[in-house]
């Protein structure tokens, strides 16, 4: 599913494309179980740990998502999905965004953040934070730090390797 959003600057050099790694989905996979994942620590794996899933998947199966700068896709989280390396001229730019219940924790009962994103929230699962008041400001920054260290604690248990990211 893509939605065009409105192109308000010159950001027609950062489509999605094959040749800059455009990201790859295996339709129908959102349906499986959570599969595991091996840990690569590849220097071109710009997960925290280098996830991999442990499956392979037939060329034939996977499905290039070109997108015009300014759209975004959304999928089902247990979606096999990746990318290739950015063989352009220019950026990648890509962004998260995971909408959750707010009954949900976090693995090792390890303190998670959140923005409410509708309705009310009176669960204590998550720590909420307001959005920054300006780029870099000093309480967000603080937030940040606080919010990576947190993260570090539930991504890297179990690792064999460190990460660059944490």
């Amino acid at each position: 599913m893509t939605k065009e959003i409105p192109n308000t600057q010159n950001a027609s050099k950062s489509d999605a494309t094959v040749q800059s790694g455009c990201m790859d989905f295996v339709q129908g996979s959102h349906k499986s179980e959570i599969l595991a994942h091996e840990d690569s620590f590849d220097e071109h794996n710009l997960l925290s740990r280098g996830q991999e899933i442990v499956v392979d998947v037939a060329p034939e199966d996977r499905v290039a998502v070109e997108l015009p700068a300014g759209s975004m896709s959304l999928h089902h989280g247990l979606t096999i999905h990746g990318s290739g390396l950015n063989s352009s001229d220019d950026r990648r730019i890509g962004v998260a965004i995971r909408y959750i219940s707010p009954k949900m924790t976090k693995a090792g009962n390890a303190r998670d953040y959140a923005m409410p994103a509708r309705g009310n929230y009176d669960e204590n699962n998550f720590a909420t934070y307001v959005a920054p008041k300006s780029d870099f400001d000093a309480e967000a920054m603080k937030i940040y730090d606080l919010v990576r260290t947190e993260q570090a604690k539930v991504m890297m248990v179990g690792a064999k390797n460190n990460s660059a990211i944490y």
